[in-house]
């Protein structure tokens, strides 16, 4: 072979190979990069009143896409709170604040917190001091077409021989459409549940529900159990999931619990004070009672004279029979009077 067919041969090897460097590319399918937004949600923390988190319990839904940068800004009503974010799915312990939760400083006034959303799914945020009625759900959404799940309430509290309802809710993202299956499974094995409506159809950019009850018999045992709801569609990829912290309670055994704050009072002579008292109702406390039989006596002790005022109890509007974890919030006002000769009055 001579060298000019040779250097002939290998002018063309080099220009095949450029024209396929130059059209391979432009034929294969290319993954689109996850392009965040950057959300600022705002978290008031309270307790005077009710451990609340933006006056409500739960706390209100976030929702997020996936590759958000979120910032949390955080206020306080003076009490100390911690926010967790629960990706590991432990719960409000913070052992999981160096790895996968995301977790602030304790703070009583104001602060933030800054993180990036990279794991899809639906979790929970807590306050890690008053995890029991400071929780809310976190969502974060797929980037691409996709559905997600969430259950509201979160958190239910049922007596042995009863049940309860959650609305599970299923959302289209980036306008995803097609049939959803729905599955509950309980840990630890206890709780029934049976779905309204199963699969459920989701339109494009709408959401579609189905009512979870949950049902306990009168041989389940006391104690708490995690309901896992999963939706599961063929033409995406994965399942996305939901839980639900159910409690069951004896019917023997209602109870509720009562607050104080602040606990301590100074008032100085022909002056006055306040405290407040949060009433709330556990295991469905006065669901088949009539509130109206139901009210509490305030006692001083030693030689203290005051006159104690407080809201009218006839009624406990909130302890009823439609709120199976209700609360009263109360005002005592203690006026004190510096002859000794004064008789309490209740």
């Amino acid at each position: 072979m001579s060298s000019k067919t040779l250097i002939a041969l290998l002018s063309c090897a080099i220009l095949f190979l450029g024209l396929a460097l130059y059209l391979v590319p432009s034929t294969l399918p290319s993954v689109a990069p996850v392009r965040g937004a950057t959300r600022t949600i705002s978290l008031a923390a309270s307790y005077v009143t009710y451990p609340y988190w933006n006056g409500s319990s739960p706390g209100p839904t976030i929702t997020v896409t996936e590759g958000d940068t979120v910032n949390i800004m955080l206020s306080s009503d003076g009490s100390q709170h911690q926010l967790l974010v629960d990706f590991d799915g432990d719960g409000a312990s913070t052992s999981g604040c160096t790895t996968a939760d995301k977790c602030s400083s304790l703070f009583m006034s104001s602060t933030s917190i800054s993180f990036t959303a990279n794991t899809v799914g639906t979790f929970h945020y807590y306050c890690t001091l008053h995890p029991t009625s400071m929780v809310g759900q976190f969502v974060v959404q797929s980037a691409g077409t996709d559905f997600g799940i969430t259950s509201n309430p979160s958190a239910v509290s049922i007596l042995q021989g009863s049940n309860a309802n959650s609305t599970i809710t299923v959302s289209s993202i980036n306008n995803f459409a097609g049939s959803i299956t729905l599955s509950a499974s309980s840990s630890p094995p206890g709780p029934m549940t049976t779905f309204s409506t199963n699969p459920v159809v989701v339109s494009s950019g709408s959401t579609a529900t189905s009512k979870l009850t949950i049902s306990i018999l009168q041989s389940t045992s006391l104690g708490s159990y995690s309901i896992t709801v999963t939706g599961t569609n063929g033409s995406v990829s994965g399942t996305h999931t939901t839980n639900i912290s159910v409690s069951v309670a004896s019917p023997s055994s209602p109870n509720f619990t009562m607050n104080l704050s602040p606990t301590s009072l100074t008032v100085a002579q022909d002056s006055s004070g306040t405290s407040s008292i949060t009433l709330t109702s556990l295991q469905q406390f006065l669901r088949h009672d009539n509130p109206e039989r139901y009210g509490f006596s305030v006692r001083t002790s030693g030689f203290f004279q005051s006159l104690i005022r407080y809201s009218d109890l006839r009624r406990l509007c909130l302890l009823n029979p439609h709120c199976i974890n209700g609360r009263l919030n109360l005002r005592l006002l203690f006026d004190t009077y510096t002859r000794l000769s004064r008789k309490l009055l209740s």
